[in-house]
């Protein structure tokens, strides 16, 4: 029983010890766990798994503190460290959401809550709560060999590095400095959180060895991309061998055998080396020359003008395909000619002579060198507002840049008018290469382009400025040439449809006018046959029925009194029924027989000889600049005219009549107001009644394609409204032997 019990016991705290380990567990063999504890197992999360949130409670020492206040810390748990920010809980803080965070120095036991993201590089821990529990020793650091550091896989770890610093940077607004250290031939960069105690002179030129946490350099793609190391100040270097008391008594290597073979060779420490200043950009570099050897040396203090004679305590810089100096210390020795510049085409330049077949090894080169060159300008522009010029030339072919940095004279304006595309310049300047691997098995190395780094405007001469006809003028006169072309084009198409338009338009009104021509003399001899029945039948029956009348009456002597008055009545019937009559066939015949084509005229001609119209009843006046009308157009408008003043003396009692014909551009319009009585349209008696005045206005103006408008209200006269389009006024204008020419229009009435 004892046994069985002492079994239990056992396999509840294994159980226990499991759950601490790994956290709660949901039912299920092959769950993962809920809360995270181990900082192995966040590091473990691919990005997309880090990125869901997932919950962490973790415990372990900090062994790193950003000097950024609460911006994030480092946690290592005894088996492996993890970055841990504290942005979310700083934001919250600041907003007064929430306590602000603890101040957790390295060496500090803590327990962190928050959940998992991806990080920028490595999954990391969104801190939401941060307990200190009290203090613990720091980890020991691991000492790896640089291609494991540069593996990238122990992001977050207390590493410790050996190598040579370099250059040491000022302190930042927060107070982190860097230093820049070399290490198995690769720059390795330390940010230091309290960079204010760091001894520059101290450091630079020394061998050290750095304890800190691996914080690897990333890109925008989360590759790394450099070594970093993140210490917390001073205390995590440890000189190993401090630098020379004086950087001149460096070992000295002639300026021409920079990184050259010798069995004595001092890797990543200072050599000293010297020249004479060719070029100088104050607060960056300068290029120093020996002999043929040109040398580019960076440098953010020295302070040197060309001609200076200068030795030089610098590093060697490794990440160039030449070599190059870094972190100069400059002692000036004197002042010297500055070798003539050498004159040499593009090619010269890119493709040296080799001592032998291998290519491998030139005879001479020009980097860091002056020479000279004739180019041709292919583009100006101005690099900055104070006068800094960079200019695109070609020579031999080669295209190049050459470059007049701000800091020096400022171009004369005569020069920069000469300094156009097209020109022959004279360029002298520093020659600085750039390169390219062609063939790395190989290790041929290629010279890919050059630029010229010009030291004042007189390193620019104008030999001949451009022609005139040149290939941006040429290019010009051709868009031009094609511009008015594909006008031309355009025009002639645009041409040739206005063309087609017209065309079809003056065969319509070809065959309109044919038509009305036909119409009109059709009518016209249809006119004429009534009118001639009319006088020849209606007519005489009129008279016959007047003249039997009047002898009737006069033969009844005194008979009833009663019945020679309805026989004088039903004469002055019969006379009104003859004089209206003769109205009728004096309009049937009257625009035929008139002698001109003036509208105005006729209708006023027409209004005096009416005889039971009052004299002056009628008024005729014109608006616009009249133009001929068609006879049709002319007779049916008249009896229209005729009608409508009929009318209005008849049923309106109107004591004047005013006609005003309006010649517009577009149509025609004749307007009939009388003063009238008046009446309602709508209501107006129509054929049924035995009205047909309304009624024939109507179908004379459709007949002409036209349109009739009529406004009345009792009490307060009548306006009849014709309208009809220029063109179909004018559509027939026939010549009758009266004065009359054909005209044309779109369409025909």
């Amino acid at each position: 029983m004892r046994l069985f019990f002492a079994a239990m016991v056992l396999l509840a705290a294994a159980r226990m010890g499991v759950a601490q380990d790994v956290g709660a567990q949901p039912a299920g063999a092959n769950s993962e766990p809920v809360v995270l504890t181990r900082a192995a197992a966040i590091r473990s999360l691919p990005s997309e798994k880090a990125a869901e949130g997932r919950a962490v409670d973790l415990k372990g020492v900090v062994t790193w503190r950003s000097a950024r206040r609460n911006h994030a810390i480092i946690v290592h748990d005894g088996e492996t460290a993890v970055w841990v920010t504290l942005l979310g809980m700083s934001s919250l803080w600041e907003r007064g959401l929430a306590p602000e965070p603890p101040v957790c120095e390295p060496g500090t036991l803590v327990r962190v809550k928050g959940k998992t993201g991806p990080g920028g590089y490595a999954p990391v821990v969104v801190a939401e709560a941060l307990e200190p529990l009290g203090t613990a020793p720091l980890p020991e650091p691991l000492r790896l060999p640089v291609e494991e550091l540069l593996s990238g896989s122990r992001d977050a770890q207390p590493v410790e590095v050996e190598g040579v610093v370099q250059e040491v940077t000022k302190p930042d607004g927060a107070g982190v400095a860097s230093a820049m250290m070399v290490t198995g031939g690769h720059v390795c960069r330390v940010d230091v959180e309290r960079g204010t105690e760091l001894d520059r002179e101290q450091l630079i030129d020394a061998r050290v060895r750095v304890r800190g946490a691996l914080t690897p350099l990333f890109n925008l793609r989360s590759q790394l991309t450099a070594l970093k190391l993140s210490t917390n100040g001073r205390d995590d270097f440890q000189v190993m061998r401090p630098a020379p008391a004086d950087p001149f008594q460096s070992t000295r290597v002639p300026l021409g055998n920079l990184r050259k073979f010798s069995p004595d060779a001092n890797p990543y420490h200072r050599v000293v080396t010297g020249g004479v200043v060719t070029f100088a950009m104050p607060g960056e570099f300068f290029f120093l020359q020996d002999g043929a050897t040109g040398v580019r040396v960076n440098s953010l203090e020295a302070e040197v003008a060309v001609g200076d004679v200068v030795e030089v305590a610098a590093f060697v810089d490794t990440t160039r395909t030449l070599a190059a100096l870094n972190g100069a210390v400059v002692k000036k020795t004197g002042r010297a000619e500055v070798p003539p510049p050498e004159t040499i085409e593009a090619t010269g330049i890119l493709q040296p002579q080799f001592r032998d077949s291998s290519r491998r090894v030139a005879l001479a080169d020009y980097d860091g060198r002056l020479v000279s060159l004739v180019t041709h300008v292919r583009r100006v522009e101005a690099l900055d507002e104070k006068g800094g010029l960079g200019v695109i030339a070609e020579s031999d072919g080669q295209a190049f840049a050459a470059v007049l940095a701000s800091s020096g004279a400022a171009v004369p304006t005569a020069l920069r008018e000469k300094l156009v595309p097209g020109a022959e310049v004279r360029f002298t300047g520093l020659c600085d290469l750039t390169f390219a691997e062609k063939t790395p098995k190989l290790d041929l190395i290629g010279i890919t382009g050059f630029r010229l780094w010009l030291r004042s405007p007189e390193d620019m001469v104008v030999l001949k400025s451009p022609p005139w006809w040149t290939a941006g003028r040429l290019q010009a006169v051709l868009i031009t040439v094609g511009l008015v072309l594909a006008l031309a084009v355009a025009s002639n198409i645009a041409l040739r449809r206005v063309l087609k338009r017209r065309t079809r338009r003056l065969e319509e009104v070809m065959r309109l006018h044919r038509d009305s021509e036909l119409e009109f003399h059709a009518a016209r001899e249809e006119r004429h046959r009534l009118a001639a029945d009319m006088h020849d039948g209606l007519q005489q029956l009129l008279v016959s029925a007047a003249y039997r009348m009047e002898a009737a009456a006069a033969r009844m002597g005194e008979g009833p009194a009663s019945a020679k008055d309805q026989l004088t009545a039903a004469h002055g019937a019969l006379t009104r029924a003859q004089s209206g009559l003769r109205e009728c066939i004096w309009g049937l015949k009257q625009v035929d027989d008139a002698e001109e084509d003036d509208f105005a005229a006729l209708l006023r001609h027409a209004a005096g000889t009416v005889e039971h119209w009052p004299k002056g009843l009628v008024t005729v006046e014109v608006e616009g600049e009249p133009y001929s009308l068609s006879r049709q157009v002319m007779g049916s408008l008249l009896m229209l005219m005729q009608e409508a003043v009929g009318n209005a003396c008849k049923h309106g009692k109107a004591s004047a009549v005013k006609v005003t014909l309006h010649y517009f551009p577009e149509r025609f319009e004749m307007a009939i107001r009388d003063n009238g009585r008046g009446f309602d349209p709508e209501q107006a008696p129509g054929t049924r009644q035995g009205h047909h005045g309304l009624e024939s206005m109507r179908l004379r103006m459709k007949w002409l394609g036209g349109q009739l408008k009529v406004t009345s209200h009792p009490g307060n006269g009548t306006l009849i409204v014709c309208q009809v389009s220029r063109t179909a006024a004018e559509a027939l204008l026939t010549n009758t032997g009266k004065g009359g020419h054909p005209g044309a229009g779109e369409t025909g009435a």
